[in-house]
Parts: structure tokens; sequence; C-alpha cells
């Protein structure tokens, strides 16, 4: 028996001595994309995409093989065309690399921004390296260890080759039987005549493209509409390309992104009636989709925490990077978040929400930006760059209507990566030229060294600034709304002497922590990262104590929330690293998802403090808040989010598309697993433009009206002064007359 496996053995090898080359070659990338495919929709799917996760979902994995094994069929019919296996090879090589660097290129964005690029969106990568918000190091982050599995296939073949050129097959005439064999077996990626090979390549490319058009065919009949949406429209970017792999997703939207700014540049003729067209339908799906999302997050009946803090004043902190693991922890000793832990402490006055979830995509901080003020959950491509002249009702709109100030800081400056004027000017009507009077939106400079974290208006910087302008402006309204956008405690997390080296500016010494003895610890990421949130927790406590000294806090509301991940966003290898390494940093890894906390502070002290263990995410801040401040529930029925206080769903879904939670029954889990979806529709339908331009409409006839009414009380004399004017017109009498 022995002596039978190595007479096979031995016949493999020389068979793959004298086989040729491209019958090895070609089938091996042709597998390796299948598998490297599968590889990069491992990474995504799970709570750290920097491992494979091996829970993939097994209709998924089926669709997946299936749809995404045609598509590489598809992409390597062409090495039919050529007569040398040289040529094949060659072209088998070139869509290899550029799928694998792809595919690296996909996985190592999704990790950063939790969203696979589109064309638009990768500009804004550039962008961030050109204004210093990312550099070399930043992306190098992004790379996994697991990412040398996408280079297996070529250490095979490189093997193979190797092996072809030194090894000498000995043995009776074995080799030429071998070659004898192979000669009757027909070769699918040979042959001599041209005619030959044309017809092969134009019958696999034939069966591939009718495979990939059936379910498009069908559904234009109306016919299997619902798998057509499945895999063609899918929840998820990730699943798109899954089905047809990176290559296959991105020719797709450039030719999405072109046919949008042909679109865009289409300019109507105003004097030419508009037609009534007939729906198609893609848009009765897409509008079916947004109607049956609406019927089911329709709100329930008011329950004892409505309207609790009715008419009060509302500040908004959005820390970077905060995640609630670090909250009621300590290290050496001390804790690394004192003044939040007081908030969320039983004396605290406050609602405390530990498990708010990570919602946001590539748009990172602006995510969180559009859905604290509109409730929406982020779009395929990044609103803030891309929400081309489409509006949104929002809460300042709301609260402006109530009489409210609103104000808008964000510490990133005016060469923040996201541009954050046009979309808070456009969409949610803020002034934003400096210049103007009337400016309520400041993206704040840091111009001295002392000012500056890192590159940014350091947070202590920032609520100087808010103090001086909410103190200059609070009488103005009846009431006053201001978000204030904090950076300090942005990644990577360098905040030593170290960070000189690198052109940036350390948190000052006062506000660090103990530094460990362990140089290893005291050097990772995670202890760095703890070291910027302590920084800011001073700040947050500092900002408290001089905004009740100046009355900003009478009457008053402070929401404080985390925009996104941090350690576990940028650097969870790190955090795993030291919670195995370190007994005392093991509660920093806890749990397989994490979480953001959300704490609703009363500083009057008259609420009663309270945990909230219910799963949420951030698109159920503004209606959480809004229902606290008792506005009518129908003023906010375009709300994604449901509200904290008052709901009976106990669960969320993140980015990724992962539900957290309760499990819900499989037809309230097709709706809550299209809400990103939904979402995109809303915006690309412009789904509420009416409505905002109703608003608007009404907005500015109330205005006119007021302005009206104060130019006729200018107008009209006092009594006072209608007494002085009769009294000189009336005839002038003397002294003795009067007597």
């Amino acid at each position: 028996m022995l002596h039978t496996f190595k007479e096979k053995f031995k016949k493999c090898l020389i068979s793959s001595k004298t086989c040729p080359a491209d019958r090895v070659a070609i089938p091996v990338l042709a597998l390796g994309l299948l598998l490297k495919n599968i590889l990069l929709q491992m990474f995504i799917s799970g709570s750290n995409s920097f491992k494979p996760h091996f829970g993939i979902e097994p209709a998924l994995l089926i669709r997946g093989l299936f749809f995404s094994l045609i598509t590489i069929l598809l992409l390597l019919c062409p090495v039919l065309l050529f007569k040398k296996a040289a040529g094949k090879i060659s072209y088998g090589m070139i869509i290899s690399l550029l799928m694998t660097t792809l595919l690296i290129v996909d996985g190592c964005y999704f990790r950063g921004f939790s969203e696979i690029p589109s064309i638009s969106i990768l500009s804004a990568a550039g962008t961030a390296t050109d204004t210093g918000n990312a550099d070399a190091s930043t992306v190098l982050s992004l790379l996994s260890p697991y990412d040398l599995l996408y280079f297996v296939d070529y250490a095979l073949l490189l093997l193979f080759a190797l092996f072809r050129r030194f090894y000498k097959p000995e043995g009776h005439g074995l080799k030429e039987k071998i070659k004898a064999h192979q000669k009757r077996i027909p070769a699918f990626f040979g042959g001599k005549s041209l005619r030959f090979r044309a017809m092969r390549f134009g019958a696999l490319c034939l069966c591939c493209m009718t495979v990939l058009l059936f379910l498009p065919a069908l559904n234009a009949m109306g016919a299997l509409s619902d798998a057509y949406y499945t895999v063609y429209e899918p929840s998820h970017l990730k699943n798109t390309v899954f089905y047809f792999t990176p290559i296959g997703y991105h020719i797709v939207n450039i030719v999405d992104t072109v046919e949008k700014q042909v679109e865009s540049t289409r300019t109507e003729d105003p004097d030419e009636p508009s037609e009534e067209k007939e729906e198609t339908p893609e848009e009765r799906h897409q509008r079916e989709l947004i109607e049956a999302f609406f019927k089911y997050n329709a709100p329930l009946a008011d329950n004892d925490y409505a309207g609790i803090f009715k008419d009060k004043n509302i500040i908004l902190i959005q820390v970077e990077s905060l995640e609630n693991g670090v909250i009621g922890q300590s290290v050496e000793d001390v804790e690394i978040t004192p003044n939040l832990n007081k908030l969320v402490g039983q004396s605290g006055s406050s609602l405390y929400f530990p498990h708010i979830y990570d919602q946001v995509k590539a748009g990172n901080s602006s995510d969180c930006d559009l859905m604290i003020n509109t409730s929406l959950l982020p779009t395929g491509e990044v609103f803030f760059r891309n929400h081309n002249g489409k509006l949104l009702p929002s809460m300042p709109v709301l609260l402006r209507r109530k009489g409210y100030g609103t104000y808008y800081y964000n510490g990133s400056g005016p060469t923040s990566v996201w541009p954050y004027s046009t979309v808070y000017g456009n969409v949610f009507d803020y002034v934003t030229d400096a210049e103007d009077e009337d400016c309520n939106f400041h993206m704040i400079e840091a111009l001295l060294p002392e000012e500056k974290v890192y590159r940014y208006s350091s947070d202590e910087n920032t609520f100087n600034f808010v103090l001086e302008d909410l103190s200059k402006n609070k009488d103005k309204n009846e009431n006053f709304f201001s978000q204030i956008i904090l950076c300090s405690s942005h990644t990577p997390f360098r905040y030593d002497n170290l960070a000189k080296e690198e052109n940036r500016n350390p948190i000052p010494a006062e506000y660090c922590l103990p530094t460990p003895e362990d140089r290893r610890l005291a050097t990772s990421k995670t202890f760095h990262y703890f070291n910027g949130l302590h920084y800011v927790d001073a700040q947050i406590g500092l900002f408290l104590e001089k905004a009740e000294a100046q009355g900003l806090l009478e009457d008053t509301v402070v929401l404080i929330y985390g925009d996104h991940l941090g350690i576990h966003k940028y650097f969870p290898q790190d955090a795993e690293n030291v919670a195995e390494a370190y007994p005392d940093y093991a509660f920093i890894n806890e749990g397989e998802y994490f979480s953001v906390p959300l704490i609703i502070h009363d500083p009057s002290g008259k609420t009663e403090a309270k945990k909230f263990d219910i799963p949420g995410g951030q698109c159920d801040i503004m209606p959480t808040l809004l229902y606290l401040l008792g506005m009518d529930q129908e003023d906010y029925a375009f709300a994604m989010g449901k509200v904290l206080v008052n709901t009976d769903k106990n669960y969320t879904i993140i980015s990724n598309g992962t539900i957290i939670g309760d499990q819900p029954d499989e037809e309230t889990k097709k709706i809550i697993e299209m809400m990103y979806k939904v979402s995109d529709y809303i915006v690309e339908r412009d789904e509420f433009g009416d409505l905002v331009k109703d608003e608007r409409a009404a907005a500015k006839e109330r205005a006119e009206q007021a302005a009206k009414e104060e130019k006729n009380t200018d107008a009209s004399p006092s009594p006072l002064e209608a007494l002085k004017k009769e009294e000189s017109i009336l005839p002038s009498r003397n002294e003795d007359e009067i007597r």
C-alpha cells in the first residue's frame, strides 16, 4: 500500500512537471480569487474587522460563492483568446493582482470607515492626507497581519515555478507515458486555432452574462423581484462586493457615479411644463420600502418621560472616539473619567444609556452629525460630501420654530476634511458667514501651539470659545441649543512627547494619567487612548463648572455622547493584547460588540438618576431628546430612530448589518436589515424635500410678518408722544391768557 502511494505521488510530481504551466496557474489564480473574496467578507462581517470571522450566514455564503464564481470566470475568460501559456498567465496575473489590491484597499478602508469605498468618497481620503488629517502611520494602522493570507496563491505559484525549474524526474519511461496521457486530455485553456479560441471565449462569456442577467431580466418582467433586490440591490455594499467581487463593484460604481454627474448637469427649461412621469418598478420598490419602515416605526403613546425637560436650553457635547468601556474604570488607581463617573452615578441626576452602538459609516464624525440632527442613518455616499442639494428636515430647524437660538461649534477647524459649512448652511439653515453678525456656526481655529492638541483646537480652547460666545448670545432668544464637537481624543492616540516628533501637540502634563512602569504598556495605543480621554473628561468638568458660574446651566439639559468607537475602531489588536497581558486592563476588551455612552444630565438635580440597558444607536438620540423636550411626535415623524425612554424595540442595527439585542421576527428583521438602504432611498428620492421647502416658505412668511409688525409698531407713536404731538398743534397762548 505504501508502495502504491509513493507511485501515485511520483506521478503527480511528474505530471506537474510535464503539464503546461497555464493549466495549473489559471485554475490556482481563479480559486485564489474566489477564496480571497470570501476572506474579505470574513473580515468585514464580524465585530473585529482586523480578524477573519467564521460566522457568515449560510444563505449569504451560498449566494456569494455562486455569483462571485460566475463573475471571476467572466473576468478570466479572455485567457481563452491567448495562444501561448505566457500570455494566458500574464493576463491572469494582472486580473489577480488588480483584484487583490482592491480587496486589501477595500478591507483597510472598511476598518477605518465601516464602509466599502466608492469613487466619490475615496477623494476624501486624498483630501484628508493633503490637509494633514491623516498620515502614513494612520494608513498603516489599518493593515492586519491576516492580510498576508491574500498572497497564499502567489506563494503556491512560486513554489510550482521553482519546482518545474529544478525538479528532474527519473524512472523507466514514466515521463513519456504521462506526456502521452496529457496529449489525450483536451485542454480547455489551450488550442491552436484562433477561431476555436474565439468560439470558446464567446461561449463562456455568453454563459456567464446569461446567468448574471437572468434575474434583472425577470425583474423587468415583474417576476422574482425579491430575489433580484436581494442580489442586485442588497441592504449593504459589502454584499455587493461579495457577489460581484471588488472589480465588479467598482466598475458599476464608476458607471453610476458618471450617470449621476451627467444627471446633475442637466437643466430643465422653467417655461416648459413638467410632465407627470410614470412610476418605475424600481421607484415603486423604493417607495414601498420607505412606507413599510415608517409604518413599523410608528410612535407609542406618551409615558411619564414625555416633556420632562420642556422649555430647557440644550448643550450637546460630542466626544471624539469615546467608548463606554472606560467609564467607571481606573488606571494606576486613578479614574480615567472621574467627571463622567459622577454624572452617571446615583447622585448625578442623569439618564444613562451605556449600550448606544456606533452606527457611522464612511463619514465617521460627520455621519454622527447627520444622525444627531436628522435621525437619518448614514448614506452609502457620505452625505456631507454628496448631498447634491438634497433637503432634510432637522432638529435645529424644529427648535428654531419653537423659539430656540441654535449654535454650532466644531474644534476640527476650517481645514476639516468634511465640508461642514456647506451642509450646515444649505441643509440645517445655519448662518455660516463669519462676517455676518448673526453667524451661529463656528469652525474653531487654533492659532497658537498651546491652543492645540494634535492639529485641532484643544478641547480646552474649544470650550473657552463656546463659553464666550454663548454668554454673549444667550439672551437673544427665549432658549438656546448648542452643539459642541470635541476633537482632542482623535486617533492615532499619541499624547506624550513623541507626539512632538510627529508635528503634533501633546496634552499638558497636569492632565495626564500616571505613567505605568511597564514600558510596553506605557507606549501602547490603549494607554494613550486612556490618557486622551482623561484629558477630555477634565475639560468637560471644567466647562460645566464655568458654565454654571456664568448661569448657562440654569434651565439647561446637557447631553454627552461618543461620535464613534475609538481604540476598538482603529487599534482593536492593541486593545486585545493589553487586555490579555495585563489583567487590570481586561475591562477594555470585554464583550463582542463595543458601545458609546449617552448621558443626559440635568444640572438642576431634579431628575432621578436612571440607567437604561436597552440597545440603541446614534440615530435614536434626536427623537429621544425631542421627546424629553415635549415636542409633538408628529413634528419629527421623519426620524428613523426610536425614543429610547419609550420603546418596545429592544434591538438596534449597526453599519455592518448586524442586529444587536433581542432578535426580532423574520418580517421585522427584513425591515431592520434594510434601514441603511431606506436611508439611501430617502436622500436619493429627496423624500422630504417638499416638506422642507414648505417649512422654509412658512418660516420666511413668519419672518416677514414679524418684520411688518415691528415696522408698524415703530411707526405708531406712543401715548406720551401722541400727547406731545397734540399739544404742539394747539394754538399758542401767552401766560396772561392762561391765567
